[in-house]
């Protein structure tokens, strides 16, 4: 049995409770990179169980979020490696601008779940309908043309100036410090 010091267990505590607390925010991170909601959630329990298990060398954490960032990024970058089917590769510099976009939402504080739901509900009634089909249903972009009787093109097109729109509005909200 693994004896840990009262030290030890207040620690792992500590991680556990900054990792509930950051859990959105990292599954979006990771979802970035693997473009999968299960691999995703797959990644962040490894992030976690690697949390825990070396929770003795990280000492006492100052950026909780820089760490289990780079830990999500390893697992997941580790994840799409052993898959010859994974969605695409991303470059290093895709995945800087993605680490750099991320760190910006948190140290901003600009990640708020209302504020995002309320930027949604201001896109045009079609962009809603594409957004909840593609990231509330899971539905590939082919799936979604074919719903909606409109080229996959369209749908790309549509969707990426949907999240366009949306991180304006999420950016212009904290600025202001309101929440949309």
């Amino acid at each position: 049995m693994d004896e840990r010091s009262p030290k030890q267990n207040n620690r792992i505590e500590n991680l556990t409770r900054q990792l509930l607390q950051h859990r959105q925010m990292l599954l979006a991170y990771v979802y970035v990179l693997v473009l999968d909601h299960h691999k995703a959630e797959d990644v962040l329990q490894e992030t976690a169980v690697t949390l825990i298990r070396r929770a003795h060398e990280f000492g006492e954490v100052k950026n909780f979020w820089l760490l289990a960032k780079e830990i999500s990024r390893r697992h997941a970058l580790a994840l799409l490696r052993k898959e010859a089917n994974a969605p695409r590769s991303l470059s290093e510099r895709a995945i800087m601008a993605i680490d750099d976009g991320f760190d910006h939402i948190q140290k901003h504080n600009i990640w708020d779940r209302d504020a995002l739901f309320k930027c949604i509900r201001k896109l045009p009634k079609i962009w809603r309908r594409m957004i909840r089909l593609r990231y509330w249903m899971q539905m590939s972009v082919d799936q979604i043309a074919r719903e909606l009787s409109r080229s996959a093109n369209t749908i790309s097109v549509t969707l990426n100036r949907a999240r366009i729109r949306l991180a304006d509005c999420m950016i212009r909200c904290s600025r202001l410090g309101e929440s949309a």
